[in-house]
């Protein structure tokens, strides 16, 4: 009886994992490193979105503000009562539209909607990567 438990035990421990085996399980924890990944940046981008959703709204309201008290939105309904004399007078008013354009309020806008559509984009990319089982190629 310990005769044959000494023969099983030894055959057992004879017996090496297949090479494939360590092939996939090297694969395996790529893959789990990759997701690990992909989880960080999808908390990093959704956050960087929601920050650039809730910055939209004091940019807009600055944006706002800025067109009243500038004029812009007076020389903008001169173009539209006077059409006549802005043609005669075109390069006098582009000029003066440009100068009343408040240009603070637009970056921050521009800024705001350019990070809100980035982080958005690539949040959608990450997630249908980690959507796909198979393969994690980014």
């Amino acid at each position: 009886m310990q005769n044959d438990l000494n023969n099983a035990l030894q055959r057992i421990a004879r017996k090496e994992p297949s090479r494939e085996l360590f092939a996939r399980i090297l694969a395996q924890v790529k893959v789990e490193e990759r997701r690990g990944v992909i989880y960080a940046r999808i908390g990093v981008l959704g956050t960087a979105a929601l920050l650039s959703l809730v910055a939209l709204v004091p940019a807009l309201r600055e944006l706002y503000a800025e067109f009243t008290q500038s004029g812009f939105v007076q020389f903008l309904s001169l173009l539209i009562s006077d059409a006549g004399i802005v043609a005669v007078y075109w390069q006098d008013f582009l000029i003066s539209l440009a100068e009343a354009l408040p240009v603070f309020g637009v970056a921050g806008v521009a800024a705001s909607i350019f990070v809100l559509m980035l982080s958005t984009r690539y949040l959608a990319r990450d997630i249908r990567a980690l959507s796909r089982r198979s393969s994690f190629a980014l």
